[in-house]
């Protein structure tokens, strides 16, 4: 692996609740989190934290350390959970 990073990340679920009342309950959820996004030697995404990540240092310091570098995540695209898994699933 070559590196990683904080990134945000769109999920989009199917909410099963929704053909029970339409006009109501959305038919999907969206939210957003950051997870840890592992790349190759390619630069390409090769893996990414299965679950959202928290915040998180040994000292205060390390912790304002991570929380910088997860600020970071929010000068950069947002991606796509469901794509990040069809692409790493099929390429």
């Amino acid at each position: 692996m070559k590196g990683w990073n904080y990134r945000i990340i769109k999920h989009i679920e199917r909410n099963k609740l929704h053909e029970k009342n339409k006009e109501v309950i959305p038919e999907f959820y969206v939210w957003y989190n950051l997870h840890e996004v592992f790349y190759g030697e390619d630069d390409g995404i090769c893996c990414i934290s299965s679950d959202p990540i928290n915040a998180h240092g040994e000292t205060v310091e390390e912790l304002r350390s991570d929380i910088d570098m997860m600020l970071i995540a929010f000068e950069k695209p947002v991606l796509d959970y469901n794509e990040l898994l069809d692409n790493l699933e099929n390429g």
